[in-house]
């Protein structure tokens, strides 16, 4: 790379269409497109690795791109690399409301056979937000009668000091949201985002030794022929017709799955349109999800 391609790289039209792609990438879930920009840029940057010295901004950016990329596949990385990349560059969950990384973790949480091991990434996931710097609200907060940075360090902190280091039920998780003299001062987008740390960071504090089927979900058939869906510690009634959509999307999914690709990811396209006709949270949108997961992994 030479200046005249940093150039490129600056020019306002392209930077834009960078935003849209991953903008697009992180709502669709787009496993294939993130891993496509991760080698795209990666590759960038270890042909020039001036980058950074020479448009340091620019190179934030761009690496901002890389680390979208990174957090849609994050099921696929390493157990450190997840670690590391929460506790570097947390922002981007707290900078996007519409991902769901409490999710994504608990995929990755089930793909690992031991239960002792499940236990021990998700400690180091809660002692990689105890390190964490991304700032979380614009105010200082007060810890000890002094002030700090908002970071979720710090805000872990707080939340630690005041409820403890077991795990709390909801009602309590509540009491600290509304009492702390803390919270007080935060904007309505802000306590969101300190509600999506701390659940988050809560479920992390679940041990799959003790709940072994915490990570783990799964249909149970009742004894009224009731069926319901097990997910994380959650049993939810299914209705005839989410069944019947499940089905639905399972033959889109097992049907040639090869001309899939050959046509251009036509089977993720169609279960991306079927999926936005479902209210996020439902079953049917998670029926449609699991199967695009399977889909973009294959």
């Amino acid at each position: 790379m030479n200046n005249q391609d940093i150039e490129k790289l600056s020019d306002s039209a392209m930077i834009e269409i960078f935003n849209q792609i991953v903008d697009n990438m992180i709502v669709n879930d787009s496993v294939g497109e993130a891993k496509e920009l991760i080698v795209f840029l990666s590759g960038i940057f270890s042909n020039n690795q001036q980058f950074n010295k020479i448009n340091p901004q620019l190179f934030k950016i761009y690496q901002d791109f890389i680390v979208a990329a990174k957090y849609v596949i994050i099921f696929e990385l390493t157990e450190n690399e997840i670690v590391n990349l929460i506790r570097e560059n947390f922002y981007f969950v707290l900078n996007h409301p519409e991902y769901d990384l409490d999710r994504k973790v608990k995929y990755k949480i089930r793909s690992i056979v031991g239960l002792n091991q499940r236990d021990i990434f998700k400690k180091e996931i809660r002692r990689a937000l105890f390190k964490c710097k991304a700032i979380l609200s614009k105010n200082k907060i007060i810890i000890n009668g002094e002030k700090h940075n908002a970071s979720v360090a710090n805000w872990l902190k707080d939340y630690y000091m005041t409820v403890g280091l077991e795990k709390i039920n909801t009602l309590k998780l509540n009491e600290y949201l509304t009492s702390s003299k803390n919270i007080k001062l935060l904007s309505p987008e802000e306590k969101i985002k300190l509600k999506k740390l701390l659940d988050f960071f809560e479920n992390l504090k679940v041990s799959s030794v003790q709940f072994p089927m915490f990570e783990e979900t799964f249909v149970a058939i009742l004894p009224d022929e009731e069926i319901s869906l097990m997910s994380y510690e959650k049993m939810e009634t299914i209705s005839p017709k989410t069944l019947k959509l499940y089905n639905e999307v399972k033959n889109i999914n097992n049907l040639n799955q090869g001309n899939f690709v050959n046509q251009g990811n036509g089977g993720i396209n169609e279960l991306r349109q079927l999926i936005a006709q479902y209210p996020a949270g439902s079953l049917e949108r998670k029926a449609v999800e699991e199967e695009m997961r399977k889909l973009n992994t294959k």
